[in-house]
């Protein structure tokens, strides 16, 4: 048998018979360390250092972290605290949260005292670096005995087997004497180690050198620190962690939990922003939104200025464009909003530099931008035509040439369009070929072109190229990787024609035009919320090159060109309503769709305007509580815009019906309304006590022992069990209620039954003296239960001598 599987059969056994209730204690806070002198601040300094960077490799990914504290007597109530102080200080090297890094606190003394004191690992709903800090942690008890370090650990794989399948694994073990277990607290660890990786903290000078190394990963220097005094522990973490600063920020709180931060004590938050908790850090505050910046307090978030983004929630800066670029709005969100300036090229999201594209002296007798010398083509050459505004590529001798659409490419507005193809040649072996994971393989030339596309639930890292050719002697271009696709509680994101998607690990979607297209109408990116709905728009992607209508060619109606040109809204006279779509845009050389008209409102036809004509809701727009809204351009199947209204829930409400849909018809809305119902993942639902997701969102239910305080069934209130029966309740003689629970007393002279509710006389009542022992039978009076050669009296409250009966042995 495993020792795991011994341990586990033995320990909780164990426990069960012996673990007594313990009341609530908090610990003591940890005694300040007085460094004796110089040599004792250089050891603490050299030691954080050393620490600090072998932590360096496990910061900043998801871990499943379970921190192992001695509670034994040799740490004693005075010093415990210190361990709960290295939690407190060393889980600020990790964000924590459901989605980041998730932590558990086990305290151990003998072994019938292991206990868990927190679990984010398996119940990580609703928790973050806030509530441990703040409320969690603070209920860590200390308790007295020996030190059984092995039910510890036995207990942290317990917890770790339902750790998620691709974060790390760390164990931090305190401990300030040697182990009670002897070498079964060896092998479990070295078990342990095949999954985790184990830091053995020595607390003191009682510890065993050889037996933290023994239970710590190897290599025992970088995972075995010793610490002289129990209270050094305030000193290292100043020199571990530094300066701290938030990365991240979990929006899975309320808000009213922010109320406290300014004189008004309501609507503390920006707008453009949402209470949250800082997942490194473990402060609640206001984090305003991606694409602004500021401390998120009521008007203080401030959009990115031009030339700046800021891709996420969070009170840090904006980031700049790289040279040469800019963005074209304030409140950018994504490095694909920062664009080359005019008369350069490049692709700053592609991490591919700003160039010039041309001198402006550089024009034609057209007036129009030059381009620069087209690119060159490996193994190859180009001819140019159309005085040398385009070119076609050719491929040398014995190469054949691999396109991406087409071999010619064409000089606009400064700019090359499409991509270069590809001159590939034999010569390279199929065995040198470079392999990429979780992907397939097409060929192309004969072999010489290789393309990888990502299998299902896998998805492009754009480091790389997911095309590589041969040569002649070698296969050139290094190739991507294909990762996992994160899961979306959103599901597919919207598609966009012309542009390429890109998926961050934060929820967050950004789509960047191809070359020779520009986004309007949106910001080009999309945020999956805690609530499985899309937030943002993702734009459309379009290129010049329509011919612009005049402004008077729609009758009784108007065009006003915007976007340089790129877009047409159209609107009509007093009296007169909009037939067809009231905004195009410009699709390759084309407009999306044909003029509308506008025709008198005295139509004989009877019929209302087209819930689809392109008209915005004016003032008429209905709010629905708990919920966002934003117009939404859309197209029919015939390509024409339309404004549907979109409502977006708050953290913690989901959408119901999901597939719901609302439109604007002649400055009115058409459609049911749907509604934001409160789900249980966010502040329980509301719930004071039990919560469950149901068709209609939160369900809420109270505990035993209490019943429902309001018509919602939010609130809970005690049952007073005990007003019954003269208020005795259940119980026989005395009732006295506690929350959610009561308990029986009995009178003098009687004991509480088994049931915990009746009461029976008491044992002393019996005489059976040391030859029998006294018994309650059910409700019944007491009586003994007599030994070998005695038996009861005739009240049964005294053991007798049994009478002897002589026994005679006949014979003949």
């Amino acid at each position: 048998m495993y020792l795991s599987q011994l341990l586990g059969i033995y320990l909780p056994a164990l426990c069960c018979v012996l673990c007594p209730p313990l009341a609530a204690q908090r610990y003591q806070e940890c005694p300040q360390t007085i460094m004796a002198n110089e040599r004792d601040r250089q050891r603490i300094i050299e030691t954080g250092r050393k620490f600090s960077l072998v932590l360096e490799r496990y910061r900043n990914k998801p871990a499943d972290i379970v921190f192992l504290l001695d509670s034994s007597a040799i740490v004693g109530e005075g010093y415990f605290g210190c361990e709960v102080q290295f939690v407190r200080h060393f889980s600020k090297l990790f964000s924590v949260s459901p989605e980041t890094s998730r932590v558990a606190v086990v305290t151990c003394s003998s072994c019938d005292k292991i206990y868990t004191d927190l679990d984010y690992i398996n119940s990580p709903i609703g928790k973050n670096k806030c509530t441990l800090l703040d409320t969690d942690l603070r209920r860590t008890h200390y308790r007295d005995g020996e030190t059984c370090i092995v039910g510890g650990l036995l207990r942290a794989k317990e917890i770790l087997a339902g750790s998620r399948p691709s974060t790390q694994k760390i164990i931090f073990l305190l401990m300030a004497g040697q182990s009670t277990d002897g070498e079964i607290l060896l092998e479990l660890a070295a078990e342990l180690r095949n999954t985790s990786t184990i830091f053995a903290i020595g607390l003191g000078e009682s510890v065993s050198i050889d037996e933290l190394n023994g239970i710590a990963t190897s290599p025992s220097e970088d995972h075995v620190i010793l610490l002289n005094l129990v209270t050094d522990v305030e000193s290292l973490a100043v020199k571990v962690l530094g300066d701290q600063t938030d990365t991240s920020w979990d929006l899975n709180v309320t808000s009213d939990i922010c109320n406290s931060l300014c004189l008004s004590e309501s609507n503390c938050c920006d707008s453009h922003a949402n209470c949250s908790c800082a997942t490194q850090t473990g402060s609640y505050g206001c984090a305003c939104h991606p694409g602004y910046t500021g401390d998120g307090e009521q008007d203080q978030c401030t959009a990115c200025p031009n030339g700046t983004f800021k891709s996420q929630y969070g009170n840090q800066g904006c980031t700049s464009c790289p040279t040469l670029s800019t963005t074209a709005a304030e409140g950018s969100t994504s490095l694909s909003d920062c664009q080359c300036l005019p008369g350069h090229q490049g692709s700053p999201d592609m991490k591919v530099p700003c160039t010039p594209a041309a001198k402006p002296t550089d024009s034609g007798e057209d007036g129009r931008l030059r381009c620069s010398k087209p690119p060159s083509i490996e193994n190859g050459s180009y001819e140019t035509y159309n005085r040398g505004t385009s070119i076609a590529y050719l491929c040398d001798d014995g190469f054949m040439m691999y396109t991406f659409g087409d071999r010619t490419r064409h000089c606009r507005d400064g700019i090359w369009n499409g991509s270069t193809p590809i001159c590939s040649t034999g010569g390279c072996s199929e065995e040198d070929a470079p392999t990429v994971e979780n992907s397939a393989v097409q060929r192309f030339n004969g072999g010489t072109v290789r393309f990888y596309r990502c299998n299902a639930r896998f998805e492009r890292q754009w480091e790389g190229s997911m095309v590589i050719y041969c040569d002649g002697a070698r296969w050139r271009n290094e190739p991507g990787r294909c990762v996992r696709a994160s899961s979306s509680p959103c599901g597919p994101a919207p598609h966009v024609e012309n542009a390429r998607q890109t998926t961050h690990s934060e929820g967050l979607i950004t789509y960047t035009c191809e070359p020779g297209y520009r986004r309007r109408l949106g910001r080009g990116s999309i945020l999956c919320s805690a609530d499985g709905q899309w937030i943002g728009s993702p734009g459309v992607c379009i290129r010049r090159g329509c011919v612009i209508p005049r402004t008077d060619s729609v009758q009784n109606g108007l065009i006003n060109i915007k976007q340089s040109g790129a877009i047409l809204q159209i609107d009509c006279q007093a009296g007169y309503e909009l037939r067809g779509s009231s905004v195009l845009y410009c699709k390759g050389r084309q407009w999306n769709g044909t003029l509308p008209t506008c025709t008198s409102m005295q139509s004989s036809s009877g019929y209302p305007a087209s819930v689809r004509d392109g008209t915005h809701c004016g003032n008429n727009i209905p709010t629905v509580s708990n919920a966002d809204l934003r117009y939404s351009p859309r197209t029919d199947a015939e390509g024409r815009l339309f404004y549907a209204l979109v409502y977006s829930c708050h953290p913690g409400h989901t959408l119901r019906p999901a597939n719901y849909a609302v439109y604007c018809s002649g400055g009115n809305v058409v459609g049911t309304l749907p509604a934001c119902l409160a789900t249980c993942g966010y502040n329980n639902g509301g719930c004071q006590h039990i919560c469950r997701n149901g068709p209609d969102g939160a369900v809420c239910s109270c505990r035993d022992g209490y019943q429902p305080a309001s018509t919602d069934g939010k609130t809970c209130r005690d049952v007073n069990e005990c007003l019954a029966n003269n208020g005795r309740g259940p119980c026989q003689h005395i009732c006295y209620n506690r929350p959610g629970s009561f308990s029986c007393y009995c009178h003098s002279g009687f004991n509480l039954a088994q049931d915990k509710t009746s009461c029976l006389r008491n044992q002393d009542q019996c005489n059976c003296g040391p030859h029998g022992r006294c018994v309650r039978l059910y409700d019944t009076r007491p009586t003994c239960v007599c030994y070998n050669e005695y038996r009861r009296s005739i009240d049964g409250l005294r053991c007798i001598i049994k009478y002897k009966i002589a026994l005679f042995a006949w014979s003949k």
